[in-house]
């Protein structure tokens, strides 16, 4: 019964007539037609994707907040997996078309709502998990987005140092901050 809701669910994403009005609502979609153009930025949490948000070229930038960290693919059962809403909205965001069969995404590039993806994480501990189940994620369910170079990952520093009125410094690591000390 659970592999039947499951594939049910996954068939439901397939079987949409008008994607997007079955965008997850949570995304902050961009303007552009040219959607080879468009990147979607995944963000840990609401108030990480709020500074996106804020920041970004509405025309081209597209933000998804994420609700910590997501179903560990390898760890679960493909019900639990294609029964996670996390799991779902990212599918649904990316507008390709999912294979029941393989449990893959099917890569289509003229289907694809973005031409860069990039995982938007914290640097500390929690940021680095969610970055590489993200990755995972990406390669599971469509190691195509990878090799053909469609996944980023964006680099947060860890510091910022207030040099000045106006004016900031920002380090990546702790190496950074014991030369710039030095």
């Amino acid at each position: 019964e659970a592999a039947k809701k499951a594939r049910d669910n996954a068939r439901g994403i397939k079987k949409e007539k008008n994607k997007l009005a079955n965008l997850p609502s949570k995304l902050v979609d961009a303007n552009s037609k040219n959607r080879e153009e468009c990147e979607l930025f995944i963000a840990e949490g609401d108030s990480a994707a709020g500074g996106l948000i804020a920041a970004r070229d509405p025309d081209t930038m597209a933000v998804f907040p994420i609700r910590g960290k997501i179903i560990n693919l390898y760890k679960n059962s493909d019900e639990k997996v294609f029964a996670n809403q996390e799991v779902i909205n990212i599918i649904k965001a990316l507008g390709l078309d999912f294979d029941n069969k393989t449990k893959t995404l099917i890569y289509d590039r003229k289907k694809l709502r973005y031409g860069k993806i990039f995982t938007a994480c914290d640097a500390d501990p929690d940021g680095m998990a969610i970055k590489n189940l993200l990755l995972t994620y990406f390669w599971s369910l469509c190691p195509e987005l990878i090799t053909n170079g469609h996944v980023w990952i964006t680099v947060p520093p860890l510091y910022r140092i207030t040099k000045g009125k106006d004016t900031y410094i920002y380090i990546k690591d702790n190496d950074e901050l014991e030369q710039y000390k030095k």
